[in-house]
């Protein structure tokens, strides 16, 4: 059995049931799923308090017991389990697979076995061999809405520039901040040169949590643009993905869930532009973040 800690927002969440998926299909076993941490909303528990957003998706959904994360978990532990816990995690090493570092390590593809991993996971290294299966799990579920259903139509019309300007969490949590940061308004304006510079005639839809920001300081567009509020969202922000993905470019901001509207893109011509500076504290390796056909500037 293969057991999975999911943690933080939708793109969070993708990247670790991939690697799960991955280790599973590895094993010959079935993937598991442990929300107990993503689900306690405790006061102190996380910056944001998050859900379950893979039901989205075409993910198989199997839900890992109180009984068996037990073994793993020390935070659902009482006091001698936590002391067996610490013990078998000294002599055995086989407590929980967890991420060593933010870029990729080819190690953990390797664990066999009974395995628990928690971590970000994010690399498309984890996951790059399996390709087609993860896209296959990641399908939408859920059907556009009809409004957002008549954008898409838009969308589809035209050569669209998918815009995505993070900045809520990113800007009034002050842990978020620091290890993140915010994307420069000058970033957005050079990658736009960038994708201009090879498509005649790009329409730009910007998908943002701050329109109010965006209309004030993304006036740097001499292309036709459309602001895509939250009204657009759908349920657990579905259509949102939907529509980012159905973009035939895309600028994304240091954001996961951006991330995978950009990857789960299948044009062969697509042009992808991230920035080369992902989070605030440069000395954190992002270099397997990004796929070797995307821009980074």
């Amino acid at each position: 059995m293969v057991i999975v800690q999911l943690m933080g927002g939708m793109g969070n969440q993708m990247f670790q049931y991939a690697l799960g998926k991955h280790l599973a299909i590895l094993n010959n076993t079935q993937l598991k799923l442990d929300t107990s941490i993503l689900l306690d909303w405790s006061p102190g528990r996380h910056a944001v308090n998050r859900s379950f957003d893979l039901n989205i998706f075409n993910v198989n959904e199997e839900w890992a017991s109180k009984k068996e994360i037990s073994r793993y978990n020390s935070q659902l532990m009482n006091i001698p389990e936590k002391i067996i816990f610490k013990a078998r995690k000294l002599f055995s090493g086989d407590a929980v697979l967890g991420e060593k570092f933010y870029h990729f390590d080819a190690d953990v593809l390797n664990a066999r076995g009974e395995i628990y991993i928690a971590g970000l996971w994010q690399s498309y290294r984890y996951f790059e061999s399996i390709e087609q299966k993860i896209r296959t799990a990641f399908q939408f579920r859920l059907p556009l809405s009809a409004k957002a259903s008549e954008l898409h139509k838009r969308i589809k019309a035209t050569n669209a520039v998918c815009v995505n300007v993070r900045r809520t969490d990113y800007v009034n949590i002050a842990s978020t901040a620091n290890t993140m940061g915010t994307i420069p308004v000058d970033y957005y304006k050079k990658a736009l040169d960038i994708i201009a510079a090879k498509y005649d005639k790009p329409e730009i839809f910007i998908f943002s949590d701050d329109i109010a920001w965006c209309k004030e300081h993304l006036n740097i567009f001499k292309y036709p643009h459309f602001f895509v509020d939250h009204t657009y969202a759908g349920e657990q922000f579905s259509d949102y993905m939907q529509l980012m993905t159905a973009c035939n470019h895309f600028i994304i901001p240091n954001s996961s869930f951006a991330w995978w509207a950009a990857w789960l893109n299948t044009s062969g011509d697509k042009i992808v532009i991230a920035p080369k500076k992902w989070m605030a504290d440069t000395s954190v390796n992002t270099t397997d973040l990004i796929p070797n056909t995307w821009i980074r500037i």
